[in-house]
C-alpha cells in the first residue's frame, strides 16, 4: 500500500490509495474475484453498510462497474438492475449498468444513497429517494443541472454535497433523515472556490481560499462552535472555524470534523467517546464544541476517516514519520501503526478515497542480439551432439 497522493491539480484535491494486484487479497471481498477478474481491475471501494457487513464497487479497464456484498432491499445500494434489483446480497460481481461504459473515475456510498463521478463532471446518484417520495428508490441519474460540471463529491447518511466548476456547494437531500425537511437541492455560495470537501452522517465541511466552513447539523458539536441550535436556518448556514493558521484539508467522521493546517498540525472537534471514536485529543469531554489540536506531535499531511455511518470512527493521519490510528478503542490516543499499511487499511474502509490497483508490468521483449545469441547457442550445441553421433558412427 503506497501513502495518499493528490491527484492532478484539474482533479481538485482528492486522495488516492495505490494497492498492488497481490494486495486485493487483504480484502475480503477482493478475494471472491479469479485470477483474470482481479487483472482487470483498475479502481476499487469498500464501504461499510449500517448494518455493519461489506460492500464493494470497482471499476474495470474496460469502463465496466461492478458491485458486490449488501445490496439491501430498502435502499438498492449497489444500483442493481433486473433479478438483482432490490436483492439483499450480491455474492458475485455483478455489472452495474446505470454506471458501466460512462467513464466514471469515483464512487461514494452514504447510508441510503450512492453517487459517482465520470470524466466529464457529470454527477450521477442512486439508492433511496431522500428528496420527494422517501419510499421509492431511484436507479443511477444525474442530479442537479445537466449543464453543470462538478469536481468532487460526498455522501452523507441521506445527503450528498458536491462542489461545481466555479467553486461552489450544492446540497442535494435531508441533513436530518429523520425529520419531513426534505429538500431537492440547495446552493451554498462561496467569495472564493472552494477546494476541499467532505460529509459526515449529517454535516459537511470545506475549505476555500484557506478557511475552513462547516454546515449542517451540529448537535454532537462537529460544526465546530457552541452556539449551534438544531434549527433550519443553522443547518443551512455556514460557519467559518476558527483556527491558528489557514488549513488546506478537512475530513469528516460520522460526527466529528478533522481540520490539517498548512504547518500539518491537526485539529479536531465533535464527538468524543467510544461509540462514535475518539478524536485524539488531549479533552476527555464527550462533546468537543471548539476545535483542539490532536495529540500527536508530528507534521500530519493527510487524514483519513474509516466508519460505519451510525458507528464509531477509527481515524488514519499520515504523517512524515508514519502512519497513525485511533478509533473508540482504550482511550482514544494516537498510536502509531507497525503492522504493515496494506493489511491494516484493508481492514478498514477509508472514506472518499479511491484505490487504485497497479498491476504488474508484462515482460520486456528480450534485445534482438540475445534472442539471436540464444539461438546460437542452442545451434552450435546441436551441432556438437551431431559431431559426437557422427564419431560414433565412423567407429563403428
Amino acid at each position: 500500500m503506497s501513502l495518499p497522493t493528490n491527484v492532478a491539480a484539474d482533479e481538485f484535491n482528492r486522495l488516492e490509495l495505490t494497492v498492488t494486484q497481490d494486495e486485493l487479497e487483504n480484502y475480503p471481498l477482493m478475494k471472491r474475484l479469479t485470477k483474470h477478474e482481479q487483472e482487470e481491475v483498475v479502481f476499487f471501494n469498500v464501504f461499510v453498510r449500517p448494518s455493519n457487513n461489506i460492500t464493494v464497487m470497482y471499476i474495470t479497464s474496460d469502463d465496466n462497474v461492478y458491485g458486490m456484498g449488501e445490496n439491501g432491499y430498502d435502499v438498492n445500494i449497489l444500483a442493481m438492475e433486473g433479478l438483482h434489483f432490490r436483492c439483499d446480497q450480491v455474492y458475485r460481481p455483478i455489472r452495474v449498468l446505470g454506471l458501466s461504459k460512462k467513464r466514471i473515475k469515483a464512487i461514494s456510498i452514504g447510508g441510503v444513497i450512492g453517487a459517482a463521478l465520470d470524466h466529464d463532471g457529470a454527477l450521477l446518484w442512486w439508492g433511496k429517494d431522500v428528496t420527494w417520495k422517501i419510499d421509492e428508490i431511484i436507479l443511477p441519474e444525474e442530479v442537479g443541472y445537466r449543464d453543470t460540471k462538478f469536481t468532487t463529491f460526498s455522501c452523507g447518511y441521506a445527503m450528498l454535497a458536491a462542489v461545481d466548476i466555479k467553486g461552489q456547494v450544492y446540497v442535494w437531500g435531508p441533513y436530518d433523515f429523520n425529520t419531513n425537511n426534505y429538500q431537492y437541492s440547495h446552493l451554498i455560495k462561496f467569495e472564493q472556490p472552494v477546494t476541499n470537501l467532505s460529509c459526515g452522517h449529517s454535516h459537511l465541511a470545506v475549505v476555500s481560499d484557506g478557511r475552513a466552513y462547516t454546515c449542517g447539523l451540529g448537535t454532537l458539536g462537529q460544526r465546530g462552535f457552541s452556539s449551534y441550535s438544531p434549527t433550519v436556518k443553522n443547518r443551512d448556514n455556514k460557519n467559518e472555524i476558527n483556527l491558528d493558521e489557514p488549513c488546506k484539508f478537512v475530513a469528516c467522521g460520522p460526527f466529528s470534523t478533522f481540520f490539517v493546517t498548512i504547518s500539518g498540525k491537526l485539529w479536531a472537534c465533535g464527538a468524543n467517546c467510544g461509540q462514535y471514536g475518539y478524536l485524539g485529543v488531549s479533552s476527555k469531554e464527550y462533546i468537543v464544541n471548539i476545535p483542539k489540536q490532536v495529540a500527536l506531535h508530528r507534521n500530519v499531511n493527510y487524514v483519513l476517516t474509516s466508519c460505519d455511518p451510525i458507528d464509531y470512527c477509527t481515524t488514519l493521519a499520515f504523517t512524515d514519520d508514519g502512519l497513525y490510528s485511533w478509533n473508540g478503542e482504550g482511550i482514544g490516543t494516537p498510536c502509531k501503526v507497525d503492522v504493515e499499511e496494506a493489511h491494516f487499511i484493508a481492514s478498514m474502509c477509508p472514506k472518499n478515497v479511491m484505490i487504485r490497483v497497479q498491476h504488474p508490468s508484462p515482460p520486456r521483449p528480450l534485445p534482438l542480439s540475445v534472442v539471436l545469441l540464444g539461438k546460437l547457442d542452442v545451434a552450435s550445441k546441436l551441432i556438437k551432439d551431431l559431431n559426437l553421433e557422427l564419431e560414433k558412427l565412423t567407429v563403428s
